[in-house]
């Protein structure tokens, strides 16, 4: 009876070093490092454009609001700053707006800007979200008469 006998040892029957497995650990914990870094990059920059996205809304809001009453009320808004918070998406965005006369008496000059959330509307260094601006126009009176005359063909 023949007893199987273990071949020889031989280079390409040796297993992984620990050197080696510490090297291929290391290597693997880089590109995994670099792998949440890049993931962690994209949701700040998802987030981000979220934010823009709805301040750029809000703005908007604001400026057609303002277009909107102008019209309904025949009158420009009167020249001044107002600030107020609105909700939206779960943040809180401060909005500080300011109305300011143009060489013409019939614009009127609307700065809108949204700060990010969870600042107050007093610490506006660079960390405004969005900056609109839009002219609010008086529609013409269409009894004055020079007007209706101008209108006519």
């Amino acid at each position: 009876m023949r007893v199987n006998q273990h071949p020889t040892p031989t280079p390409a029957n040796h297993g992984f070093t620990l050197v080696e497995v510490l090297v291929a650990l290391a290597i693997l914990a880089i590109a995994l490092s670099a792998a949440v870094r890049a993931a962690s990059v994209a949701v700040d920059s998802a987030n981000e454009t979220k934010l823009r996205t709805l301040a750029t809304w809000i703005a908007q809001d604001k400026i057609a609001m303002a277009s909107a009453l102008v019209k309904i009320n025949g009158r420009l808004p009167a020249v001044g700053e107002t600030s107020d918070v609105q909700h939206s998406a779960g943040f809180d965005f401060s909005i500080q707006s300011k109305i300011s006369d143009t060489p013409n008496s019939a614009f009127r000059k609307l700065d809108v800007k949204i700060l990010r959330p969870g600042l107050s509307h007093t610490e506006t260094d660079g960390q405004w979200l969005i900056s609109m601006t839009s002219y609010l126009v008086l529609p013409p009176d269409p009894t004055n008469s020079t007007n209706a005359a101008k209108s006519v063909p």
